[in-house]
Parts: C-alpha cells; sequence; structure tokens
C-alpha cells in the first residue's frame, strides 16, 4: 500500500521456496481424536509433572526427576498416560456422574542410556471407560472389557489397521487381568482392569477400564498402510451359522483366525454372536457360534459354492482346535 500496487512491475511467472513446509508427525493424532470425539469420548488434559507415587504404579519404565521442582507433588515428568486419566475419573466418581469415556494425547518421559539427553521422550494415547449400571427398566448391555476390546478393534480399523490380536497378559504392574495389543507381530499397547492398589491410590470405588496405546510405533506401521478401493458388489450376498463346541482354552480369536485362512475371498465378514457354556456341553467345553457372511464379486453364489467353503472351514477347525459343529 505505501509502494503502490500500480508501481509493482507485472510478471507471468512465480517461484516459491518448498522448504517451509514441514511434515506433520502428528497427522495420526487428529484422525485418532476426531474419531473418538464422534464416538462419544472426551478428551482430558492432565498434568504432565507428576508425584513420584504415581510413576511407579505402571511397567512404563524409569521416570525423569526434575533437579528443581516447584513442589514434590511436581518432581518427576510422568512416564505414563494413565495415572492422569484414573485422577480424572476419581474426580467425576466423586462427583456422581455414572457412565463417561476419557480419552488423552500426550508426551511421557523415560531415562535412556541411547540418547544424547539420557531421557526418551514418546507420545501415546490413553483410554478411559467407567460405566455403572443404569437403573433403567429396559436391560443394556454390560460395559466390559469384551465392549471395550471391540471399540479399541474399531478404532484402529478406521484408520486402516488390520491383523490386530489381543492376547491375554499374565502378570503386569498395575493391573489385576490385562490383555497384551498387536498389529502383526508388533505390539502397540495395553488394556485391562486396574489393580486395588492403583484404585486406593487414585480413590477410586468402581473399576474403570483402561487402555494404553504407543502412537510412535501406530504412526510407523501407519506409513506402510497400502488403501485399495473397491466397488460394492452387484450380487447378492449369503449368510451362514455354524455353531462349534471347543474345549474352554479355545479362544474365539483363534477360530476366526483359522477359518480366514482356509477360506477363500468370498467370505466377507466373520462375527461371533452367541457364547453358550452349560453342563449339557461338557464342563470343560464351550460353544461358540459365528455368522459367516459370503458374497462373490462375479457371480451369484449358489448353495454348492457355498456349502463347499463352510465344509472346507468346518474340516480346518476340527483338524487344528478339535472343534465339533452342534
Amino acid at each position: 500500500r505505501i509502494i503502490g500496487y500500480d508501481n509493482i512491475p507485472s510478471s507471468t511467472k512465480f517461484s516459491g521456496s518448498y522448504s517451509s513446509f514441514v511434515k506433520d508427525e502428528n497427522f495420526l493424532d487428529n484422525k485418532f481424536r476426531m474419531h473418538l470425539k464422534y464416538n462419544g469420548y472426551n478428551e482430558h488434559y492432565s498434568n504432565s509433572l507428576q508425584h513420584h507415587d504415581h510413576t511407579i504404579q505402571f511397567n512404563s519404565g524409569e521416570p525423569v526427576e526434575i533437579k528443581n521442582p516447584l513442589s514434590r507433588d511436581m518432581g518427576f515428568l510422568r512416564n505414563s498416560i494413565l495415572p492422569g486419566l484414573l485422577f480424572a475419573a476419581s474426580y467425576n466418581e466423586k462427583r456422581q456422574n455414572k457412565g463417561f469415556n476419557l480419552f488423552e494425547i500426550g508426551a511421557v518421559h523415560n531415562l535412556s542410556t541411547k540418547s544424547k539427553t539420557g531421557t526418551c521422550e514418546q507420545f501415546h494415547l490413553g483410554l478411559l471407560w467407567y460405566g455403572l449400571s443404569q437403573s433403567h427398566w429396559r436391560l443394556f448391555e454390560e460395559r466390559d472389557l469384551f465392549r471395550f476390546k471391540g471399540e479399541i478393534t474399531k478404532l484402529l480399523n478406521s484408520q486402516g489397521f488390520e491383523n490386530i490380536v489381543f492376547k491375554l497378559n499374565s502378570k503386569e504392574l498395575g493391573f489385576s487381568y490385562s490383555l497384551k495389543i498387536y498389529i502383526g507381530k508388533t505390539q502397540i499397547g495395553i488394556v485391562g482392569l486396574p489393580d486395588n492398589m492403583v484404585l486406593k491410590l487414585c480413590q477410586i470405588k468402581q473399576k474403570p477400564i483402561i487402555c494404553d496405546l504407543n502412537l510412535k510405533k501406530l504412526r510407523e506401521l501407519y506409513l506402510n498402510i497400502k488403501v485399495n478401493y473397491t466397488a460394492p458388489s452387484q450380487y447378492p450376498g449369503t449368510v451362514r451359522d455354524i455353531a462349534l463346541k471347543v474345549e474352554k482354552n479355545v479362544s474365539a480369536e483363534q477360530l476366526i483366525t483359522t477359518i480366514k485362512k482356509n477360506s477363500s475371498n468370498k467370505l466377507l465378514e466373520i462375527s461371533l454372536f452367541d457364547i453358550y457354556q452349560q453342563d449339557d456341553i461338557g464342563d470343560n467345553n464351550k460353544s461358540l457360534a459365528f455368522s459367516l457372511h459370503f458374497q462373490s464379486e462375479s457371480s451369484t453364489l449358489t448353495d454348492d459354492e457355498v456349502d463347499t467353503e463352510v465344509n472346507k472351514i468346518l474340516h480346518s477347525l476340527k483338524d487344528l482346535h478339535g472343534a465339533i459343529q452342534r
């Protein structure tokens, strides 16, 4: 405006530097954040400075001590994302909030001999699911670990992650019961119920379900995801239900993995819709019922084609897991 627009020479060329564009390392965080907010979660922000007692509740590595802390309550950098969420749950529980979901994305720090500073910073995603039984004339599904496990799977699937496996964790500091979360062979987190010592420290009466996901590992895995788009099939699908009697130590996840490995691309979806454990099938047995959705992209499937697929699946389940069709 001072020089005057009329005094600026015109040009048909433009040049610029692209070195100012910086790659956003937190791009995946915002995707998770939006998904969780749309599904009823509230984002929580907690103090990254903690008391020493809060840093030894979970198996999160050696904490980093502050040389000149403001107080004993803020003497260490947090080494786990979970304590802040648990204290937030305690705050809400004392104010009679009966059901809520929280999440937090933030940095955690550990001592490390591999870095020049002697410390290591990583970003984690913490989830907390708190719920009491609601007083209502209708019967609602229980808010348990299996429901939360499904929500974690849904969260990861929304960003293209597949081959998600939950493995029972025999003993984990801070948890009374926990499952390790894997994508392929890479462990990306843990989910479970906090033990009584953690509940006492945080002054929580009702056990919440908590989850800790390593965002650094998820970002690395995300870069290798290849997205493919296919048009919906114009041919109708068909659904077959199978009920299997297996031993109690055989998990539904093992059966689903076997079904996927021994089926063709005509099998689109597998869902577990019933679990039955009674004396009439034996004390050491259980019955699992699966719904199998078949569909072809090139033709309408005949009953014989679907029967062949189902029989192949049943034979493989019997050979590998001793499963008997009921």
